[in-house]
């Protein structure tokens, strides 16, 4: 794999500057022993590591798609499932690699018109080659181990899935509707009846018997592969739709719950959900995907190319992150080589070499920032949810500029006729 650092030309004359995979927001990590790992993410972002996570690479394996999930089934078969587009025209495209990640090769193409969703690899993939793959209303299913995927269900709208095997398997179809049981490889679905659980917001399978799903209230388990349930276990407060379950053996496990606003906690269970102990909170890393390696050190992945890894009891350590953690919104430049750039969560960056690479500046404020301008090559203003700041500097250092303008006003543009004279446009005019 060619190691991605220089800029790559595209066929519209715009090419990448600044290495965007390292600020990625990153959906998924997985290790295929306790050295070598892989996180994959947003604009084709794909990193790995051969050191156990204490460095990380970026790699440019000739596909920029929205990738959501990598999978191994062994050291050198592993799977990337990603989505091409957005909104209505998104498409799901797959790759495979059976070269322990150096090649991928399209196993899906981006004919299939609807996002994807889940895709799940039963512990008897490597007797029975069958896996299967949720998109927006359609389940896919390989008999081949993965080299074609042919259209299963078309009736309902695949949220999660774990499989048991190449037969049996749950799902949520969508997310708070009930959870469902397959017994003929995804033909039909029956639903679980669960007294007072209410509706399921995630799942997971630990082997070919163990599962757990949870709703806003209550986790439950099953030890027979979905045939029975134990009795419910109540959280005793409503939990966030926001909510992902990782059980790294058949009582122990984590579950991340987040919020709109950022704020987002992991809990840890020993007693197959009976009891949670909190051991990470973030107001601005949310946790998008977990993986525990054979030593029980866990990792997650999240939005400005970050990586934590933790053994579970003491603090989660970043591994790696980018410079960005959100979405930049505005850009200035004073020359060819020098400019400016801003962004979520205050972020402001600059460059002097044309954006090959950038710098990160303290702007003494946590929210967004989307308008940016410039009266000099020393003194500018950004603004946005609640403020305007002022540098003197070139965008070093930053003040607050606002007075007169309060957080009810999200600024989204900022222009001045004069130097001292300049127009801010929110919900008002200022």
């Amino acid at each position: 794999m060619p190691l991605f650092l220089n800029a790559q030309p595209i066929d519209d004359g715009w090419f990448e500057v600044g290495n965007s995979n390292y600020n990625a927001t990153l959906e998924s990590i997985h290790y295929i022993d306790e050295n070598t790992g892989f996180a994959v993410g947003s604009g084709g972002a794909f990193l790995k590591t051969t050191d156990g996570g204490f460095n990380w690479t970026a790699y440019d394996i000739g596909h920029d798609y929205s990738f959501k999930k990598i999978v191994f089934t062994d050291s050198n078969t592993g799977f990337l499932f990603g989505t091409v587009g957005k909104g209505g025209s998104a498409k799901t495209a797959a790759l495979k690699s059976i070269d322990g990640g150096n090649t991928w090769q399209e196993v899906l193409g981006t004919e299939e018109t609807y996002p994807f969703r889940d895709a799940s690899f039963p512990p008897d993939f490597e007797q029975t080659q069958t896996a299967y793959l949720a998109t927006g209303i359609r389940l896919f299913k390989t008999t081949d181990g993965g080299n074609s995927w042919l259209i299963k269900n078309t009736e309902y709208s695949f949220s999660q899935i774990e499989f048991f095997n190449e037969s049996v398997g749950i799902t949520t179809q969508h997310l708070g509707g009930p959870a469902q049981i397959t017994t003929d490889g995804g033909e039909t679905w029956t639903v679980i009846e669960l007294e007072d659980f209410g509706g399921v917001i995630a799942i997971d399978a630990v082997n070919d018997t163990v599962a757990y799903i949870t709703s806003q209230t209550h986790i439950t388990n099953t030890t027979d592969a979905g045939q029975t349930w134990n009795e419910p276990v109540s959280y005793g407060t409503h939990i966030s739709n926001m909510t992902r379950l990782h059980f790294y053996s058949p009582t122990s496990g984590y579950r991340y719950v987040g919020s709109d606003s950022g704020l987002g906690m992991i809990h840890k269970t020993t007693d197959s959900g009976q009891t949670w102990t909190q051991i990470y909170m973030s107001e601005n890393y949310p946790v998008h995907s977990l993986f525990t390696r054979p030593s029980a050190n866990v990792d997650f992945v999240s939005t400005g190319g970050a990586i934590f890894s933790g053994d579970g009891t003491n603090p989660f350590v970043m591994r790696a992150s980018g410079i960005i953690n959100g979405t930049l919104y505005n850009v200035w430049f004073f020359n060819d080589n020098q400019g400016i750039a801003v962004g979520d969560k205050g972020t402001v960056l600059k460059t002097e070499n044309a954006g090959t690479t950038w710098s990160s500046y303290d702007s003494e404020v946590d929210y967004r920032l989307k308008a940016l301008y410039f009266t000099s090559d020393d003194i500018g203003y950004a603004a946005g949810r609640g403020n305007v700041i002022k540098t003197l500097d070139g965008g070093e250092t930053w003040a607050p500029s606002g007075n007169g303008i309060t957080s009810t006003n999200l600024v989204s543009s900022i222009t001045f006729t004069t130097e001292d004279t300049g127009y801010a446009l929110g919900v008002d005019v200022f």
